[in-house]
């Protein structure tokens, strides 16, 4: 896809082509962890060669891979930071179901910025199951475990309370 100048709108159109494919998606992750020649491109991501190439420069058009001296391609800085900030996008899908039913405008903002941190997480639904467990994780630590709590406690312990004087709907 062409952009042109001063196109904002195509650009993010464009860019959301770009990760919509799955297997861009895996020449990407693949690219984040070294810089790689074509067929070893190919080799990783179970294509040809053809194909491979055929992404590859779809995806240099786009700003998102570059080619080194060596004929290597790695991604730019650009698409680093796409993916370091599509991450909370991620964890959002996998979990839609949950975040359909919820209010995420009560979080503040740098944390619902920092949803994607959590894409190696189980969810756990109820509040009392997730009690039991962070009980359960503090009584088996076998190292000292230091803990910082800033103003996500204040907001949960009013959220509680609420929960607590309205009676529990969801039975957790």
């Amino acid at each position: 896809m062409t952009q042109k100048p001063g196109d904002p709108e195509g650009r993010t159109t464009d860019l959301f082509f770009q990760l919509a494919s799955l297997d861009r998606k895996r020449i990407l992750t693949e690219l984040q962890k070294e810089t790689l020649h074509l067929n070893e491109v190919a080799k990783r991501v179970d294509m040809t060669a053809t194909e491979a190439l055929r992404q590859l420069q779809r995806m240099t058009e786009a700003c998102l891979l570059e080619k080194t001296g060596d004929g290597k391609y790695r991604l730019t800085p650009y698409a680093k930071l796409v993916l370091e900030t599509s991450s909370p996008l991620g964890f959002i899908s996998r979990f839609r179901e949950y975040f359909l039913e919820r209010d995420t405008s009560l979080l503040p903002c740098e944390y619902r910025g920092r949803l994607g941190e959590l894409s190696g997480s189980k969810l756990i639904p109820t509040t009392m199951e997730t009690l039991n467990m962070v009980t359960r994780m503090l009584k088996n630590a076998r190292q000292k475990i230091d803990g910082t709590v800033e103003i996500g406690f204040e907001l949960h312990q009013q959220i509680m309370c609420q929960r607590l004087a309205e009676g529990s709907k969801s039975g957790g």
